[in-house]
């Protein structure tokens, strides 16, 4: 969840008089989408990445609310620059980064 979105999101759900049951923290957005297909647990992740990842094993719905931007970046070595993988994943990132 990007910084702020859990203060967002509590704030959002205090409104309603709804608490969370926080049943597990998870450093990252694969883990939770691992977690996700396998249990009846709910999360915040990128859109993108939970319909990519999680396709026919969960259900994708926007957040009931206004969520911040997320940045998505990468970091190579420069004599790596013309390394044919690199540039696989700097065009990977770019596709899924960049709406149609």
């Amino acid at each position: 969840m990007p910084f702020g979105a859990a203060g967002e999101l509590e704030a959002f759900l205090v409104e309603r008089g709804v608490r969370r049951n926080i049943g597990v923290i998870v450093p990252d957005t694969a883990s939770a989408m691992a977690i996700l297909t396998r249990s009846d647990m709910i999360a915040l992740v990128p859109r993108r990445f939970g319909e990519a990842i999680g396709r026919d094993e969960v259900r994708v719905m926007g957040a009931p609310h206004l969520t911040p931007d997320l940045e998505c970046g990468m970091c190579w070595r420069r004599d790596r620059k013309a390394d044919p993988a690199i540039n696989w994943m700097l065009d990977l990132i770019r596709t899924a980064t960049n709406p149609p």
